[in-house]
């Protein structure tokens, strides 16, 4: 593989900025590396900056006394994600690649799908990607990369032992809001309904959550986001069902998997840790 920075400046090739340029998104680093079962995988490692993130502080524990580090011109404060992804598809000409990410607080998996597409979309160009059609015409590569949970992890066995926590309903509509400034240029009507859930019996999760989705389908909501907490885990799982599937139990989620380090991973780095990167190959 070839460097991502350019060998006369140094720059990073491989950014892009967002947000009207308050926010940046590069990868910093990456490496080929090889799983205990033989595949093949590439960590990579994402960076964010934020020109309106705050400047960091620190505190002595021994007088008290606090310092903050200022931004420098051109900077902004940041975060990396460590990525694993296997460079083979589930199956023989598949466009489905297990994927590991670091989960940061601040830079979330949509930031991450946005830039790989744009990325993916513009290597594409540079290099002409095409394809054959069965219709036999050569058509332009536009991949549209999606970041999506695992298939096997499945919604009614994470919830036989969990808690539910809070249920999000979604739906659109292009009905007239009500609003008479602006009405004409309205596409759709997001209507969104949070509810929060309390004192369910232990086992009984799923069950509650298969009739309110019966209920919520009738009121017209399409979509759900499911939060709960697996036994002996802090941190709340999130998945997305739709009220028209048969079973609310068959959703996929992102699980996620608790890793423990030597030392605190710094806010931001240009370099892997290799520590993280072997713990997170031992789960891909």
């Amino acid at each position: 593989m070839q460097s991502i920075r350019c060998r006369t400046c140094g720059a990073l090739l491989c950014k892009k900025e967002i947000d009207n340029g308050r926010r940046i998104v590069s990868l910093a680093d990456f490496r080929e590396i090889t799983l205990n079962n033989g595949e093949e995988a590439v960590a990579m490692l994402f960076c964010l900056g934020d020109k309106e993130k705050a400047d960091p502080g620190f505190m002595n524990f021994k007088d008290g006394s606090t310092r903050v580090e200022a931004k420098r011109d051109n900077e902004g404060g940041g975060l990396s994600l460590h990525a694993l992804v296997k460079k083979a598809p589930t199956e023989t000409q598949g466009h489905i690649y297990p994927m590991l990410y670091e989960d940061v607080n601040g830079f979330g998996r949509t930031v991450l799908q946005t830039f790989l597409r744009s990325e993916l979309r513009r290597i594409c160009e540079e290099l002409d990607v095409t394809y054959k059609k069965k219709s036999g015409n050569v058509v332009k590569s536009r991949p549209m990369l999606e970041l999506n949970g695992h298939p096997s992890d499945q919604l009614k066995q994470s919830l036989k032992n969990g808690k539910l926590v809070n249920i999000e309903a979604v739906s659109y509509s292009v009905d007239d809001p009500g609003m008479d400034e602006g009405a004409p240029y309205i596409k759709s009507v997001r209507h969104s309904l949070s509810l929060s859930i309390d004192q369910i019996p232990d086992g009984e999760s799923l069950s509650v959550l298969e009739k309110m989705k019966i209920a919520l389908r009738k009121k017209g909501y399409k979509d759900l986001r499911v939060r709960w907490k697996e036994l002996g885990k802090s941190k709340p799982l999130t998945a997305k069902v739709d009220t028209a599937r048969q079973d609310a139990g068959e959703a996929f989620f992102i699980r996620s998997i608790e890793i423990n380090l030597k030392d605190p991973l710094p806010d931001i780095s240009d370099k892997l840790r290799s520590e993280l990167v072997d713990r997170m190959a031992a789960h891909l």
